[in-house]
C-alpha cells in the first residue's frame, strides 16, 4: 500500500532504527539510509530533523568505521543545522567534535585541529564557558594530543 518512500514510513524507519542500533548496526543502516531519503524528499533542505536522522545515520557509520562515510554524513548535518543555529547549539557543538574525531581517524590530523578548534570557539562563544560541552572539548584534547 505505501510505496518505500512514502512519509508514513519514516516513523517506523527510525522505530527500526532505535531497535537496532546496538545490536544490528548494518541493519540499522539500511533502515536510517531510508529515512534520510525520505525526510530529503519531504522536508526542506534546511529542516533541523534532516539534520538530526544525519547525525544518527553518521553515528551507525562511525560505529562500524566506515569513517569516510560518517565524515560526509556529519558534515552534511553540521551544514544543516548551521542555516539554523537558533537552539541547536549543543548539536552543532556535537558534530564539530564528531567531525574532528573522523578527520583523525582518517589521518588528518591538520584539518581535525582545525575543526576541533573551531567547535570549541563555537561552544565557547554560543554556549558559553560555563557550559558542560567544554568538558566534552576538554576530554577530547587529550585524545588530540595523543593523535595529533
Amino acid at each position: 500500500q505505501y510505496g518505500q518512500e512514502s512519509i508514513e514510513l519514516l516513523p517506523v524507519y527510525l522505530r527500526l532504527v532505535d531497535i537496532l542500533f546496538e545490536s544490528e548496526q548494518l541493519e540499522a543502516i539500511v533502515y536510517a539510509e531510508k529515512a534520510v531519503k525520505i525526510a530529503e524528499k519531504y522536508f526542506s533542505s534546511d529542516e533541523a530533523d534532516l539534520a538530526r536522522y544525519n547525525f544518527t545515520l553518521g553515528l551507525l557509520y562511525d560505529g562500524i568505521k566506515d569513517y569516510a562515510r560518517a565524515l560526509e554524513i556529519y558534515q552534511k548535518a553540521l551544514k544543516i543545522y548551521l542555516n539554523n543555529v537558533g537552539e541547536r547549539k549543543e548539536e552543532i557543538a556535537d558534530l564539530y567534535l564528531k567531525i574532528s574525531e573522523m578527520l583523525v581517524f582518517l589521518k588528518e590530523r591538520d584539518q581535525a585541529w582545525d575543526v576541533f578548534e573551531k567547535g570549541k570557539n563555537f561552544a565557547i562563544e554560543n554556549l558559553g564557558e560555563n557550559h558542560g560541552k567544554l568538558v566534552d572539548y576538554a576530554f577530547y584534547s587529550r585524545f588530540f594530543m595523543d593523535f595529533v
